[in-house]
């Protein structure tokens, strides 16, 4: 089986819709998931969708209604359950420092993006514990790897 895909970001400085597949010989996966662009974050929030989905459809691959309306549903909450921090400041390491121990505190979500405009540099930490990705400069909105 050959699987191709086109996706046109339209007038938007990049692309936020996402594409993957998954197949196992038997089933096979497709999933499109639209970032809804100019909503800030959309092609976050479509990368999570897709990896959600087809990580769900892997681990039980089948086409019950139930099941699929259940990857849908299990992909939403992912979403929701991203969180996004942005803030101006003077001191990183002190401002590390606090978030570090408030993040864990209240059980953020590994994945959790810090962005930080800290004299006129856009730089963003990705929580994920028990390591912390730090300084990484932020390109078209999102940590670069």
């Amino acid at each position: 089986m050959k699987i191709a895909s086109l996706s046109r970001q339209g007038g938007r400085p990049y692309n936020e819709d996402v594409f993957g597949q998954w197949n196992d010989g038997r089933f096979v996966a497709c999933v499109v998931a639209d970032g809804a662009g100019g909503h800030g974050g959309g092609d976050v929030a479509a990368d999570i969708a897709r990896t959600s989905v087809l990580a769900g459809f892997a681990a039980g691959p089948g086409l019950q209604g139930d099941r699929l309306r259940g990857l849908l549903t299990q992909a939403n909450r992912d979403v929701v359950a991203h969180t996004r921090v942005d803030i101006d400041v003077a001191d990183i390491e002190t401002a590390r420092a606090e978030l570090q121990a408030t993040l864990a505190a209240i059980g953020a979500p590994a994945g959790t993006e810090i962005h930080y405009t800290l004299q006129g540099k856009d730089l963003a930490d990705v929580y994920a514990p028990p390591d912390w990705r730090q300084g990484r400069p932020v390109v078209r909105g999102r940590p670069a790897p």
